[in-house]
């Protein structure tokens, strides 16, 4: 196991602190994010696939103090199996924020996207003839006309009046 939490520490310092050393802070501004991103993209992608293996070496870690745990015999039942949850919750959490942390770099490092985005949300509009959905209340005049809901005509089911 010693082997194991070596290699795990190793992937962490690699990951945060080697590849990741500064990257823009909290309330940073958007443009400085992506000027971040777009200049150190390839180092901070490096960094999270590191972490993603540091990770698959913490469950390897986590089945084998469980198997320790139980092998130990300590007269509580109980403590392999919460420690190896507790492990695979943290593994859990540790991976979900890692995928949502891989959006942006690996985003801004694809060349050609964002003229790609703006062609599919095009293609996307509803062309003339297609009728759009009312406002609440904008047809008959009752209502807040700028909030969107249903709006019922007169005579349909459902209709208020």
């Amino acid at each position: 196991m010693g082997p194991l939490t070596l290699a795990f520490l190793v992937a962490m310092v690699l990951g945060f602190f080697v590849f990741a050393s500064s990257p823009p802070k909290q309330n940073a501004s958007a443009a400085s994010v992506i000027a971040y991103y777009q200049a150190h993209g390839s180092a901070a992608l490096t960094g999270i696939y590191i972490i993603g293996i540091g990770l698959v070496l913490l469950t390897f870690f986590v089945s084998a103090l469980r198997i320790a745990l139980t092998e130990a015999g300590s007269g509580h039942n109980w403590l392999p199996t919460a420690a190896f949850a507790g492990g695979i919750l943290f593994i859990g959490g540790f991976a979900a924020n890692g995928i949502t942390h891989f959006a942006l770099p690996s985003r801004l490092q694809q060349p050609g996207r964002h003229g790609e985005d703006a062609e599919f949300h095009r293609q996307q509009r509803p062309g003339p003839g297609v009728q759009r959905p009312l406002r609440a209340g904008a047809r008959h005049g009752r209502g807040d006309p700028d909030r969107i809901g249903p709006t019922y005509l007169p005579g349909s089911a459902g209709s208020r009046s």
